[in-house]
């Protein structure tokens, strides 16, 4: 009968592996590799050039394409009307299902849902400020679409009792599914919501954008600025002829051109200049005529000053109202390179993309920290368990020679002769004497027969007695449960 002593010997290689530990630093691996990757992101997006107008983008045209990061609104020619808010829209999509109650033999109550209906709308799209637009190619492969776009949900109801009760009870009776009612999801991006777009900018090489009947392009914007200075020109002898007493403007015309604005001045000064003289004839004549008539021209000038500086400032407010001309370019994806579409500012996007990295990372290092632990305490466990186990092997070693030793002895003891008996009483008497522990013994009070095994190691060295004041086994130290043992 063998017998197992010591801490069970590690078998393979796998012993000495901790499958947590290696999990977890399998996960601290990703993180990291997501955490670089969102801080190559914020270095691609620290080399975006920021413009404050888009029509800073001509400067840059000797460099083009190039990175570029722009804001503005989101704006379309022909905008798109979405079905359930009835709002105007770049894109939108329109998920319809139907949803029905499944009954399951168990007794339970499940919700499925079915596909019915799915509508795709994109219109061509502009990115607009106050100092032009740009157009957008690509726009749906966006990163961060999906957090500018709203969602507009509705669910209708479906009516069992609309036709006959008899019909709803046929219906729950023999059909496992009834229907509940239609999920509309729809999910757009409405036009002039304000954005930052992230990507290439490049040429235009579809083609400048037609201006929208409420747009100013540079054509319209040079016609309006022609006349001006032949307006300012006649604007003295034109007086007569204006409504005010100044220069007619353009019938129909929403803003306010310089030529008008000279021209109403100009009738303001000739009507006061035509009333001024009358008025000092009127009111006295000889020394003081040329005087009247002096202070009368200077209001007539302070007059025509004042409604001038009037008419620059409607001006100035009709022209900051208007929409922009169409700039030559294209804001597209880039081949290599983000391509972002957010609420955000510039700062603010690298700003979020910045603290995500950093939480990633935190994380990262969590799991490595986690997962070498693991692994180190797995190794130093079953290092300790192969030395205790080698540790019994020796003393197990040892025990066997002393007891071989032993038989030889009785062995020429007992071929002595007839007095071998009394030598063999005496040598035994001796052992006991000397403390040396009989094999079966308990090794602890080594007197008794052992009969307690230890679970978690497997010696069998204790008697029943003394095990209950044990919580470890005495030779190898392990903490496990004891269970006794019955000889026959």
């Amino acid at each position: 009968m063998s017998t197992f002593t010591g801490s069970p010997r590690p078998s393979s290689w796998r012993d000495f592996v901790s499958i947590g530990g290696v999990a977890s630093l399998g996960a601290s691996f990703i993180f990291f590799q997501l955490a670089g990757g969102h801080d190559a992101r914020v270095q691609q997006l620290l080399q975006a050039v920021a413009l404050d107008l888009l029509s800073g983008a001509r400067q840059l045209d000797g460099t083009l394409p190039r990175l570029v990061a722009a804001r503005g609104r989101i704006g379309c020619r022909e905008p798109s009307k979405c079905e359930l808010s009835d709002q105007p829209a770049v894109m939108r999509e329109l998920l319809e299902e139907e949803v029905y109650f499944k009954e399951h033999t168990s007794g339970r109550v499940t919700h499925e849902s079915f596909e019915v209906r799915r509508e795709q709308e994109q219109r061509e799209a502009f990115l607009e400020d106050v100092s032009g637009c740009i157009r957008l190619d690509n726009l749906q492969h966006a990163a961060g679409l999906p957090g500018v776009m709203e969602v507009k949900q509705v669910f209708r109801p479906v009516d069992l009792l609309q036709g006959t009760l008899l019909q709803a009870v046929i219906n729950k009776a023999f059909k496992s599914m009834v229907k509940h009612g239609v999920r509309s999801t729809e999910r757009y991006l409405p036009v002039n919501t304000t954005v930052t777009v992230i990507g290439e900018l490049c040429r235009d090489t579809v083609g400048v954008p037609p201006a929208s009947s409420t747009s100013t392009t540079s054509s319209g914007i040079a016609a309006s600025r022609a006349p001006t200075s032949s307006g300012t020109a006649g604007s003295g002898g034109a007086g007569s002829r204006g409504p005010d007493g100044g220069g007619a403007s353009s019938s129909g015309s929403k803003s306010i051109n310089a030529a008008g604005i000279s021209s109403r001045a100009g009738g303001a000064a000739a009507k006061a200049g035509s009333l001024g003289p009358g008025q000092g004839g009127g009111g006295g004549g000889g020394g003081d005529g040329a005087t009247s008539t002096s202070a009368m021209t200077a209001a007539a000038t302070a007059a025509a000053a004042a409604v001038g500086s009037e008419l620059l400032t409607q001006a100035a407010a009709a022209g900051a109202s208007a929409v922009a001309q169409a700039l030559p370019y294209t804001l597209r994806m880039p081949s290599h390179g983000p391509f972002h579409v957010t609420t955000l500012t510039l700062p603010q996007l690298r700003a979020s993309m910045e603290r995500t990295s950093r939480t990633l990372r935190v994380f990262a290092w969590g799991f490595g920290v986690l997962g070498a632990a693991l692994v180190v305490r797995k190794l130093l466990t079953q290092l300790w368990r192969l030395r205790q186990h080698r540790l019994g092997q020796r003393r197990m070693a040892e025990a066997e020679a002393v007891r071989r030793q032993r038989a030889a002895e009785r062995a020429a003891v007992a071929a002595a002769g007839a007095g071998g008996g009394e030598a063999l009483l005496a040598h035994a008497a001796a052992e006991e004497e000397s403390g040396v522990r009989n094999p079966g013994t308990c090794v602890v009070c080594m007197d008794r027969d052992a009969d307690v095994v230890f679970t978690g190691c497997g010696h069998l060295c204790s008697c029943y007695g003394c095990s209950t004041n044990l919580t470890k086994c005495p030779i190898c130290r392990v903490n496990s449960r004891m269970l006794r043992v019955y000889r026959p």
